[in-house]
């Protein structure tokens, strides 16, 4: 490649991440690196933030398995949503995670997608994974209130959400009309599907907003790795 080649190159993507970073609709996907962790002393610290007024005094960055790993560990069973800072708009990309968690009956944890607002004004897609009723299923959330898209699932013979598994979470469709919603765990080990449309959920499709993971009334959760792709 030449030098002139290489400036070209560098230059168009200081200007896609320039755009990348006005945040709000409009907005260029530029997946994210996957992020395990290994450069925090502290957390949650940048490119993370609290979300919806969640605790944020129990977390810690720890060795989980030889692996770097982003511990949530409350005194008692806790919440804590977080969010990366970047914003993508319209559909079409995905997180992925790997997360593990211990808690009582009733805990559970999530994926986020297009996530904007604060508490009470939040709205997102989620990936819920309910250790009460032992189902997976969709949540739209619009001006704190939640809306199940779709039907639950129950858990997979054999699954432990108590040991490591990858979660990916993907919305692609028609911008603004039809939403597709997609959950796998650990690739083909299981999927689920949903749709959203305003006749589906009586409001407007979310369409942009951050990405980002919940832990909800957990002993103690980890993530080893984040990473936002086009699916």
């Amino acid at each position: 490649m030449s030098k002139v080649s290489l400036i070209r190159i560098l230059i168009a993507l200081f200007f896609v991440m320039l755009l990348n970073s006005c945040g709000g609709g409009g907005v260029v996907l530029i997946p994210l690196p996957n992020d395990t962790f290994d450069s925090y002393t502290t957390f949650p610290t940048a490119p993370w933030s609290v979300y919806d007024n969640s605790d944020t005094a129990n977390w810690t960055i720890t060795n989980s398995g030889g692996d770097k790993a982003a511990r949530y560990n409350p005194a008692s069973a806790g919440y804590s949503a977080l969010l990366n800072d970047n914003f993508w708009s319209g559909f079409d990309h995905s997180v992925i995670a790997k997360i593990k968690v211990i808690g009582p009956a009733n805990s559970g944890f999530g994926l986020m997608l297009l996530a904007t607002g604060t508490n009470p004004n939040t709205n997102y897609y989620q990936l819920y994974i309910n250790n009460q009723t032992a189902q997976i299923y969709f949540l739209k959330v619009v001006n704190g209130l939640s809306f199940p898209l779709g039907s639950a699932i129950a858990f997979p013979g054999g699954f432990d959400p108590t040991a490591y598994h990858t979660y990916k979470f993907s919305i692609t469709g028609a911008q603004t009309t039809l939403a597709t919603l997609t959950g796998t765990i650990d690739g083909s080990y299981f999927t689920i599907t949903t749709a959203d449309s305003y006749s589906i959920s009586g409001s407007a499709i979310l369409t942009w907003g951050k990405t980002g993971f919940c832990f909800n009334n957990v002993d103690d959760g980890s993530l080893t790795s984040f990473q936002v792709t086009e699916p």
